[in-house]
């Protein structure tokens, strides 16, 4: 018996066990490569719209359901002409979109092997990213007050970029409606096409070990536009949960500048 040379899931504990067998579930995956469980080629005519999006979504991430999916599902199936326009495409359409995550999964595994030069589940660095990644998910509007209070205001308050801090690289962070500008002025900023909480992440936490200099392009308020979110399933923005992230790492507020600790 040899382990794999890949944890193919670090968001996924069952994948951590690199001597398990397609997540040890043999009766729904395969595993032709030796190292990604595939979901069966799945034909599901009749079945409700509500069950084809629960298994495409366990199929792109084996991980409980994003609470988005049944309510999406719900809508459509009570519009039944949508279902009768959509339904007869949807299996190639699944097929297709399942293939689309095998291959971005297969992408992403660089970096990710668990063999010499790469991070095992057992390296502090791994767990150190999984940790981040679930508070940035996790969190909620318990978080808001410590954040306004660390770095509560509007922009346009006096005070730059302590001289100690000179040269460091500079993160611009707001919400896209005042990144997105910025970011076309040649600020850096995080625009990718398929935004994800593990990617964004990833991406602030790649930048706290940086240690950058963040620049605020919008206000800090206890309100839709800047900590909270509309949607009643996510309560805060990305905005807050970047801003939880860097109070965790001990990052003050000059100005309009968040800083690391000395």
């Amino acid at each position: 018996m040899q382990a794999d040379t890949i944890v193919p899931q670090p968001g996924n504990p069952q994948a951590l066990n690199r001597y398990s067998y397609v997540l040890g579930n043999p009766l729904r995956y395969t595993d032709p490569t030796g190292h990604q469980a595939w979901v069966q080629s799945i034909r599901f005519p009749g079945q409700s719209l509500v069950g084809a999006l629960a298994i495409g979504a366990e199929a792109i991430d084996p991980m409980p359901f994003d609470p988005v999916v049944i309510p999406f599902g719900v809508m459509l199936i009570a519009n039944d002409p949508l279902w009768q326009i959509y339904g007869p495409q949807l299996p190639a359409l699944f097929d297709k979109a399942v293939e689309a995550s095998h291959s971005l999964g297969r992408a992403l595994q660089g970096g990710n092997t668990a063999g010499p030069g790469g991070l095992g589940p057992n390296d502090p660095r791994f767990r150190a990213t999984m940790e981040a990644r679930t508070r940035f998910e996790s969190i909620g509007r318990e978080s808001v007050p410590d954040i306004l209070k660390a770095y509560g205001g509007k922009v346009g308050q006096p005070g730059g970029i302590p001289d100690v801090f000179s040269g460091r690289r500079v993160t611009t962070l707001g919400r896209w409606a005042q990144t997105e500008p910025a970011g076309r002025g040649g600020a850096r900023i995080l625009n990718v096409p398929n935004w994800s909480p593990q990617l964004n992440s990833d991406w602030i936490q790649e930048a706290i070990h940086n240690g950058d200099v963040f620049h605020l392009v919008m206000d800090v308020s206890d309100d839709t536009a800047s900590l909270l979110n509309s949607n009643p399933l996510y309560k805060i923005s990305a905005f807050a949960r970047e801003l939880d992230a860097l109070l965790k790492a001990g990052y003050t507020r000059v100005g309009d500048y968040l800083v690391p600790p000395q």
